[in-house]
């Protein structure tokens, strides 16, 4: 979605905690992958009566990735290997094929929160959704979490995305504790 709102495609109107998706603008980014997820994207907001932000990730989470991967394997950022675990099982792999586009995202992210430069909107978005999703830790391994807690907060203020996010994992978390109390309750 972070990809979507740079090209200037009007994707939520946001309304509290019950933020509606609506789809201004459908005309072509040329960009494949974009493309076809803004298309997916479009067809289910106008099936829907309410389309909330927060069901779209994870109505659209296995054709999601299983789109991205492909569209990495075929830009040959990752090969895909698979192999039979036990001589049964089927297993894919996705291991990178060339290294220097997570160096050099991770070199950018280090100069923007470790050592305060600037920081375009694309890497904005991307911290953004890093703070919101809580993965300091992933982001900086070995860097403790308070020297880069509140460089990205910092950051992520205002920014769409982090709101977003945020709100869709407390959604899922209380989902999640939902479920999990009625099988307790229904277990004893």
């Amino acid at each position: 979605m972070g990809q979507v709102y740079r090209t200037g495609r009007n994707l939520m109107a946001c309304g509290g905690a019950s933020s509606r998706m609506t789809m201004a603008d459908t005309s072509p980014t040329h960009e494949g992958l974009l493309d076809e997820r803004l298309h997916r994207l479009g067809a289910w907001a106008r099936g829907r009566r309410s389309a909330k932000v927060t069901e779209w990730p994870a109505k659209d989470q296995t054709t999601s990735v299983r789109a991205t991967v492909v569209s990495l394997c075929e830009r040959g950022l990752v090969i895909e290997e698979r192999h039979r675990a036990l001589g049964l099982f089927p297993v894919r792999r996705y291991p990178e094929a060339d290294g220097t586009v997570e160096r050099e995202l991770r070199d950018r992210l280090e100069r923007v929160v470790l050592h305060g430069t600037n920081p375009d909107d694309r890497t904005s978005s991307l911290i953004a959704l890093l703070d919101g999703a809580r993965l300091h830790g992933t982001a900086f391994p070995g860097v403790p979490r308070r020297e880069v807690e509140p460089r990205m907060a910092a950051i992520a203020e205002g920014q769409w995305a982090a709101d977003g996010v945020r709100r869709a994992i407390r959604e899922m978390q209380a989902t999640m504790a939902a479920v999990t109390a009625a099988t307790i309750a229904a277990c004893t």
